[in-house]
Parts: structure tokens; sequence; C-alpha cells
């Protein structure tokens, strides 16, 4: 806050040092602080037994090792340019340098989404036991290019959750190999325009800004990464903050639904 004050009356000159309030007139201009990159250093004391010689190392904290590493922070921002904005690679680094001032690599890009995908390996597992107990599905699928071919992409969904599955082929081989229909006993709709169909759009959004997936192993942890984002999403919560929870192992896992609530 800034306080500007009269010290003169404009017309007559006089001093109003000491003359007190009558009222203020407010101005608020906003702005961004721009943000920057913080290091936080741990020094593991290592020490000698002096009785048998034995090398004692004090610990580093959970997820952290000696040498330079990024944060869980850092890296939920990364996975959000790509895989939630759809930002190409090459421009996501570009963007985090024009933000931080310091350079990251395509691989280190690419290391952060394959280390977010392993993190929600339990979550897909819940998830999917989750549709397959709901009382009422939406499923669609839709047309993607994986390594210059033509796969499939499915997706199993709620109003409050939502999964998706790459697979090579349609029909029941895929619906098998996804494994939530064929162990479900609820309804499953499939009826152009409810809520299946409109999940579909964002996959095709970022096949379209971003290109197609370079490898079969790009998709799956796109569809893992992008059924976490939806599913956050989907419950009203900020999806920066839950990849940071997914990176330090505490993921966002929804509550089981109340058919009801289906």
């Amino acid at each position: 806050m800034e306080n500007l004050t009269v010290d003169k009356y404009k017309r007559c000159k006089h001093s109003l040092i000491d003359q007190g309030l009558s009222a203020e007139e407010i101005a608020q201009i906003i702005y961004i602080l721009m943000p920057k990159l913080s290091v936080k250093e741990y020094r593991a004391a290592v020490k000698i037994c002096p009785c048998c010689g034995m090398i004692n190392k004090a610990s580093f904290p959970s997820g952290i090792q000696a040498g330079i590493q990024y944060g869980a922070s850092v890296k939920a921002f990364m996975v959000y340019l790509n895989q939630y904005q759809h930002i190409p690679y090459e421009r996501a680094c570009e963007i985090f340098y024009e933000i931080f001032r310091h350079s990251i690599s395509e691989g280190t890009l690419y290391n952060s989404i394959e280390e977010c995908a392993a993190s929600l390996e339990d979550f897909e597992i819940q998830l999917k036991g989750f549709l397959r107990h709901a009382w009422v599905i939406h499923c669609d699928e839709t047309g993607i290019q994986v390594k210059n071919k033509r796969d499939w992409l499915h997706v199993a969904s709620t109003p409050f959750l939502a999964y998706y599955f790459v697979h090579a082929k349609r029909g029941r081989e895929a619906m098998d190999a996804m494994d939530i229909l064929s162990s479900f006993e609820g309804n499953a709709v499939h009826d152009f325009w409810n809520l299946a169909e409109r999940d579909l759009p964002i996959i095709k959004l970022n096949e379209k800004i971003s290109g197609v997936f370079r490898s079969v192993e790009g998709a799956e942890n796109f569809c893992r990464i992008r059924s976490y984002i939806q599913t956050v999403k989907k419950n009203g919560l900020n999806v920066i903050e839950a990849l940071k929870n997914a990176f330090l192992g505490s993921h966002f896992m929804p509550q089981a639904m109340l058919p009801s609530e289906q």
C-alpha cells in the first residue's frame, strides 16, 4: 500500500500538512509478481565411528537423493503444461524458460511425465474399481494416431470420474483389455453427446495441438495422467496442486460415490 499525500491547497498554496483527512479516494492496480525458482539444500552428515571404523550417514528426506533434482512443484508444472494445456515439448520448455529464466530439456520434461504416470498406477487401479461398481457409466471411443498408425482411445466416465484407455482396436477385444465392462453389472450408456462424448474432445484437442503420439508408452502415460486430471477437475480441485501431490506420493483419490451421485 502506498499513501499519497496532499501538502498544500492548489489555489491559495496554504499548507495542509497538519490538516486532518476529510476522505480518501482509492485506486488499486493488479499486477504479477514473476515467479522464480528457489533452491533448498540438504546436507547429510557423514561420521566415522572411532570404535569400529564404520561410516554412518544421515538420511535424506523421502524422495530426495544426493545431487541436484527438481522438486514436486516444478515437475508438476512441467507436466501441467504438456499433459493438461497440450503444449508441445519444445514450446513447453520455452515457456518454462520465459517464466523462470531457467532452461529445461525435452528429456527432463519427458522424464517428469513418466515419473508422474508411474506414481498414478495405484490411482488407476482404484479408479477402475470405482467404475466397475458404478450404477451407470458412459462409454465412447475415438480414433487417434500412435506411431503413424490409427489406434483407438476409449473412455469410461461418470459425473465424478473419467478413465481413458488406448488400444489398437475397438469393440469387444478392446473392452476386455480395458477391464471395466467385462465385469460391469450396471448400465452402460452410449447415446451420442451424453457424458462420455463430452469427455473425448480434450483428447482430440491434444492431437490437434501437440501432434500424434510418438510411442505407445507416451499414449499410455497420457491416458493415465489425463484420467487423473479429468477426475480431479470433475471434483473441483486444483490441477497443479493435485499433480504435485501425485509426485509426493499422496495423489487425490475420490471417495466411493453413492449410487444417487453416479
